[in-house]
């Protein structure tokens, strides 16, 4: 898992997105309702459909992905201090 690597190369300062995003928090937290496939994708731990463009092969997020990205890392820098 490439997410305990960068954690402890990069401890606190790693932003775990994968383990909000592949929640189902993640979707209700924004008002989102899991899709079939949101479901089948959180069994397996992905990050859901809801939160991917669409393209054929989706590998980046939507505009909501993003957003919730953003914020993580937002929140990230207020922690550490970086910005008050």
């Amino acid at each position: 898992d490439y997410n305990i690597l960068l954690a402890e190369k990069y401890g606190d300062k790693f932003v775990n997105v994968k383990s909000y995003l592949a929640t189902y928090d993640a979707l209700y937290d924004h008002g989102i309702e899991p899709t079939e496939s949101d479901i089948e994708r959180l069994k397996k731990g992905w990050i859901p459909y809801s939160l991917l463009d669409e393209s054929d092969y989706p590998v980046h997020f939507n505009q909501i992905g993003y957003d919730i990205v953003a914020d993580m890392v937002a929140e990230k820098i207020i922690e550490l201090g970086y910005l008050g």
